[in-house]
């Protein structure tokens, strides 16, 4: 669900074992079958069914924040208060995200509380004080008291597609000469506040040479990827093939943590570019 989402476009998720001192197992396995209920409802997109698992006093809290849809979710840690009646749940969760114009399904962590009411886990609503990013929590600013206006609460897609937002090309086509020696770029920026890496396209296409200057970039970090077309390519079957080269040729530009992709188109002309 939307409550107490918070975006993660992380390459793994570590699951945590109990402790020695964890809850009784049956005390846990009545949680993790609560937990699995209810995101098993943003699944199936029946969502009357998580309602059974809610607690009253979160009722309205929960019908005001609405309901999302996931493609799969699965519990990776539960985290039980000192005495068992009460526990924090993290989910990943894999949904689809639209940003601009391109369809994807990152997974991201969902946080949910959850506490024992007449002997039944029920999830309950908690004012979150940070979020997760890829690169650690973030602290949410204090809201200033309002009587007409409820808290605002980051949703988990829109956090994600702020993450999107803030890596970015500065365009997605490049421009190459089949009649000589030519190259192109484009300059790709992290304005995310850790790290990222990019997985630089690949083609079958002879002469084509895709490099960069680095494939690592820290925060606010810009690159330049150099597309080189070398006429004297060995590989080059002959040069009246070239002839018969055009574009626009598609490759994909990837990045990780995020699990964009950006596809770039590679324009072939016979002539000054």
């Amino acid at each position: 669900m939307k409550l107490q989402s918070v975006v993660l476009i992380a390459a793994g998720f570590t699951c945590y074992a109990q402790t020695p001192e964890g809850p009784p197992k049956e005390v846990e396995a009545a949680l993790r079958a609560h937990v699995d209920q209810f995101y098993q409802a943003g699944v199936s997109g029946k969502f009357k069914q998580a309602l059974l698992l809610v607690a009253d006093d979160s009722m309205d809290r929960f019908l005001q924040e609405g309901a999302s849809k996931y493609d799969a979710c699965e519990t990776v840690k539960i985290t039980f208060s000192g005495d068992f009646q009460t526990a924090n749940v993290v989910e990943k969760c894999r949904g689809e995200i639209h940003f601009h114009g391109l369809v994807q399904h990152p997974s991201f962590p969902v946080t949910s509380s959850w506490k024992i009411v007449d002997g039944q886990w029920l999830w309950y609503w908690v004012e979150p004080t940070e979020v997760m990013t890829p690169f650690g929590p973030q602290r949410l600013a204090p809201n200033p008291p309002a009587a007409s206006a409820a808290p605002q609460v980051p949703d988990g897609k829109e956090l994600a597609s702020g993450i999107f937002e803030s890596v970015k090309l500065d365009r997605s086509s490049v421009n190459l000469s089949t009649s000589h020696v030519s190259e192109d770029a484009i300059y790709l920026t992290n304005g995310l506040p850790g790290g990222i890496s990019l997985s630089l396209p690949t083609t079958n296409q002879p002469g084509l040479h895709i490099v960069a200057d680095k494939t690592d970039l820290g925060a606010g970090e810009k690159v330049r990827i150099v597309f080189k077309y070398d006429v004297n390519d060995p590989a080059i079957a002959c040069l009246d093939c070239l002839k018969k080269l055009h574009g626009p040729v598609t490759t994909e530009l990837r990045i990780v943590p995020t699990g964009q992709v950006f596809p770039i188109s590679i324009n072939f002309v016979n002539g000054e570019k």
